[in-house]
């Protein structure tokens, strides 16, 4: 089944879960997916995986071990702790931190449960590796310990592109909330520079400034970029790599205001630069907000619960190409971004 010579047939890892080195396993898992054959389910699996592991590093001292085989009809992740509490789903309000773990669990994956052992836990999610909707791998019989439930993967509720999305949209309830899901193509990835020049025509404030001053000449996304290297002195590149990742965050966090996102501090220079530019942040905000205004709410202290990787999973998820260098040297740390107020990141 393997496509390389140095893929096993099972990925199994023995970790100490921590955020900043979440980057290495996720590495490992993606070379291990394509190398079987199934590159397709890498966002859905990653994002998955990148759950059970920061509630191993929340609730069990960050000690598991991971299991990923695959089968002729499916894929298997295992992920077991010493923590003998099952997981349990949380009705989160927007406002709230945490609690929306197991809701993408069970969204992304056929099949989901626990099973309570003598040392611990074992949590196994199923992702069918087939369009082929006979083969949905049916689960064990239960015992009474064990919980999860079944979703079909095109029933994600929270608007995520499917690999195998229906052609029109499905509407779906989570918690309290309805939302529609689209159908967009996971074979090529969104451009932010292109969504962000998109938004030229609503500019209608202060353009003297934005489109005639001296050095103003190009499209919007380059008169970011000489911001950004003005006031921040740093070269072409890494300004492009950090401008885009904060272009896919911002729109990312208004397309999706359901989901707790957090941006670690190198790409969040990129989005307080596109926030600073208020005539643009407006109509950016007057695209992809719905005309609402997206508040910026910072908290004081920042946070350490791998919340910068998940956000990056998410971006990832949602159609555009996540740095993975940039989300990775923040990744144990988040910069201090909330839902405090109505309609805010």
């Amino acid at each position: 089944m393997t496509t390389g010579a140095n893929i096993d047939q099972c990925l199994s890892m023995s970790l100490t879960v921590e955020p900043a080195k979440l980057s290495a396993v996720r590495r490992d898992i993606a070379l291990h997916l394509d190398g079987w054959g199934l590159e397709a389910l890498t966002d859905d699996v990653l994002l998955v995986v990148c759950e059970l592991l920061t509630n191993v590093f929340v609730h069990a001292e960050g000690i598991c071990d991971l299991v990923i085989e695959p089968a002729p009809r499916c894929l298997t992740v295992l992920v077991s702790d010493t923590v003998t509490a099952p997981p349990t789903k949380q009705r989160s309000s927007v406002s709230e931190e945490s609690g929306r773990g197991l809701v993408l669990v069970e969204a992304l994956t056929d099949h989901w449960e626990t099973a309570i052992t003598d040392m611990g836990k074992v949590v196994t999610c199923t992702f069918r590796t087939t369009d082929d909707a006979t083969s949905v791998p049916q689960a064990p019989p239960r015992s009474k310990a064990a919980v999860g439930g079944y979703r079909h993967r095109d029933s994600c509720p929270l608007g995520l592109q499917r690999h195998h999305a229906p052609q029109e949209p499905i509407e779906r309830s989570i918690t309290d909330m309805t939302l529609m899901l689209d159908s967009r193509s996971r074979t090529t990835f969104r451009d932010p520079r292109a969504l962000f020049n998109a938004v030229r025509p609503h500019v209608k404030e202060c353009t003297y400034n934005v489109f005639e001053s001296p050095g103003s000449e190009g499209d919007l996304w380059e008169r970011e970029l000489k911001l950004l290297m003005r006031d921040n002195v740093m070269v072409r590149n890494m300004a492009e790599r950090i401008l885009d990742n904060a272009i896919a965050y911002t729109i990312t966090a208004m397309e999706h205001p359901e989901v707790h996102l957090g941006v670690g501090k190198v790409v969040d220079v990129g989005v307080h630069q596109i926030i600073l530019d208020t005539p643009v942040y407006f109509a950016v905000c007057d695209i992809y907000n719905g005309g609402r205004y997206k508040h910026h709410a910072p908290l004081i202290e920042r946070r350490t619960d791998g919340l910068v990787i998940r956000t990056a999973d998410f971006i990832n998820a949602n159609g555009f190409r996540a740095d993975e260098e940039l989300w990775a040297m923040d990744g144990a740390s988040c910069s201090p971004c909330d839902d405090k107020v109505p309609d805010s990141h």
